[in-house]
């Protein structure tokens, strides 16, 4: 993994490494500092012959989980997942949960929509965004207004101001995970507005901070 300034990410290896110690196995951690696995991290995991290999929030490309399967080493991608792939993935229904998502903002009476996103390529990304302008679309809302927040606090809070600099009216923000949403809030009431009463933020995660 990649990214300790989520929480959501220690919350989870915490799980991992009950579960698995539990069960007899001993953990390896790999903290990259890529977006995609590198390849010397590939060779070190070949080297040691792991019985599996979990990916929590960096990318592994086709040719690289083929790599692990030539070798006999089973992939868990942990809340994401890769097209025609032989990798097993846990994930939540990214895409159902951003219908639901739209569906309750627009049912608290919400017409003026902004979405701040995690990495556009990451696949947890695309289908929350996906599931959330198809119902806005099914509810006559064609527009809303979209901001990169990299999954972090400090791009949530940087993706809020950027928004409200626009001067386009905003009355509420799905972010794409908790810690964003948090961001988001500092920013907004840095400008002097209210959350909930000027400006709705709903987050994604359910961490313990939120």
């Amino acid at each position: 993994m990649r990214n300790f300034d989520n929480p959501f990410y220690p919350m989870i290896l915490q799980k991992f490494y009950n579960s698995l110690s539990s069960r007899g196995y001993h953990l390896i951690f790999i903290n990259t500092k890529n977006e995609n696995i590198q390849e010397k991290e590939i060779n070190q995991l070949i080297e040691y012959n792991v019985d599996g290999v979990i990916i929590t929030d960096a990318l592994l490309s086709s040719s690289e989980a083929q790599r692990f399967s030539n070798n006999k080493i089973a992939v868990v991608l942990c809340n994401r997942y890769i097209e025609n792939s032989e990798s097993s993935s846990v994930l939540c229904d990214n895409y159902f949960a951003g219908m639901k998502i739209a569906a309750y903002l627009v049912g608290l009476g919400h017409s003026s929509f902004a979405f701040i996103s995690g990495a556009q390529n990451a696949s947890t990304t695309i289908d929350r965004r996906r599931g959330f302008e198809e119902v806005l679309k099914g509810n006559g809302i064609s527009k809303f207004l979209m901001q990169d927040g990299d999954f972090s606090y400090e791009g949530g809070y940087k993706a809020a101001n950027e928004l409200l600099a626009r001067g386009e009216k905003i009355d509420c923000i799905f972010c794409a995970n908790d810690i964003i949403a948090i961001g988001a809030m500092e920013a907004i009431r840095g400008k002097g507005l209210k959350v909930p009463d000027d400006i709705s933020v709903m987050g994604f995660d359910n961490i313990n901070m939120a």
